[in-house]
């Protein structure tokens, strides 16, 4: 008659297995978790950073003020660090804390300003060619009245 195998000898295989596979499991989603917060916390202090801006430039807008709107996008953006570009709904940029109102070309066509422009906040992140690296984007719809007047 053959010995009776422990009960702790035939489970310890399916435990060795088990344990590291729900460890893997849970330190993959806490690192997932941890990214995403992340993520959404930088966000959300980039368009409380838009809407900040955005209280100083609208009344640079009537009568439009381009000069004024750089050198208050400059200024905010340094003191900041934060890149600051100003979009009118069509998609043409008027003021940007880099000077690059010109170079730029429309923005009418990034993820982020198609958001923007439904009223909602937009966010993406792209690669930048120029700083060879992920950048997120946030684009903040500034209005007044119901009316959109800008896209930060």
């Amino acid at each position: 008659m053959p010995k009776p195998r422990r009960l702790v000898r035939q489970l310890s295989p399916w435990y060795l297995c088990i344990v590291p596979a729900a460890a893997i499991v849970a330190l993959l989603g806490s690192v997932f978790l941890f990214h995403y917060f992340y993520v959404q916390d930088f966000a959300d202090d980039l368009a409380l950073r838009a809407r900040l801006v955005g209280n100083q430039i609208i009344p640079l807008l009537d009568p439009l003020d381009i000069k004024a709107l750089n050198k208050i996008c400059d200024e905010l953006g340094r003191q900041g660090s934060t890149h600051i570009t100003v979009i009118l709904p069509s998609g043409k940029i008027i003021a940007d804390s880099e000077g690059r109102n010109q170079t730029i070309g429309n923005q009418v066509e990034s993820p982020e300003v198609v958001t923007a422009l439904t009223g909602q906040l937009g966010m993406s992140i792209r690669y930048s060619p120029k700083l060879k690296k992920d950048v997120m984007y946030v684009a903040v719809p500034y209005g007044m009245g119901g009316k959109l007047l800008i896209i930060l």
